[in-house]
């Protein structure tokens, strides 16, 4: 059993003589698109090209890597934070980001430079100290023990459960204790 469909290349050969049916096959397999880009007409080598060069189609995926970086930005959640040096509070666009400006930034590594230098007093070194402590206390993150139920606000980098030693130990005991048997837990099957 032959196949009883013809390929293009046959197609072609068949309607040589006649150039209105084979321009109009020409143009059902290579349409006329435009461009998505740079809005030029091209004729269209597959179905589902966009494009008319690769150019186009790299400078297209530009602007919507671009487009979607820009909003990703907007979306990001800006942080509040206190200036290291000068304890103003700014928007902190990076998460590493210590200083206001540029200009606090360069005064905080001088002092830092003077202080190892044992230019700067004591008193010196305490007041521009205290910013740094106020930035401390600002990313403190707050939680909920979960033996008292009391808000407490975590001072290790690890997460914490417990606002003490006492709330850890006595969760402990409640848990595995003498009044529990074993294979329960908190006196439940």
């Amino acid at each position: 059993m032959g196949n009883n469909y013809l390929t293009r290349e046959q197609m072609k050969e068949v309607f040589k003589d006649n150039p209105e049916i084979l321009n109009g096959l020409m143009n059902i397999w290579f349409p006329e698109k435009k461009c998505e880009y740079c809005s030029s007409i091209f004729i269209s080598k597959r179905s589902n090209h966009k494009f008319c060069s690769e150019s186009c189609n790299r400078a297209k995926q530009n602007e919507v890597r671009k487009e979607k970086r820009r909003i990703k930005r907007l979306e990001k959640k800006i942080e509040k934070a206190i200036c290291f040096n000068c304890g103003k509070i700014y928007d902190k666009t990076t998460h590493n980001r210590k200083y206001c400006s540029i200009k606090c930034r360069k005064s905080r590594v001088w002092k830092i430079k003077r202080t190892r230098e044992g230019i700067l007093s004591k008193e010196q070194i305490l007041a521009f100290d205290e910013a740094a402590k106020k930035q401390f206390i600002l990313n403190l993150k707050t939680t909920t023990c979960n033996f008292c139920g009391v808000e407490f606000k975590q001072h290790k980098k690890q997460e914490t459960k417990y606002c003490c030693d006492f709330c850890r130990k006595a969760a402990y005991k409640y848990v595995t204790g003498p009044h529990v048997k074993k294979g329960e837990v908190n006196g439940i099957n």
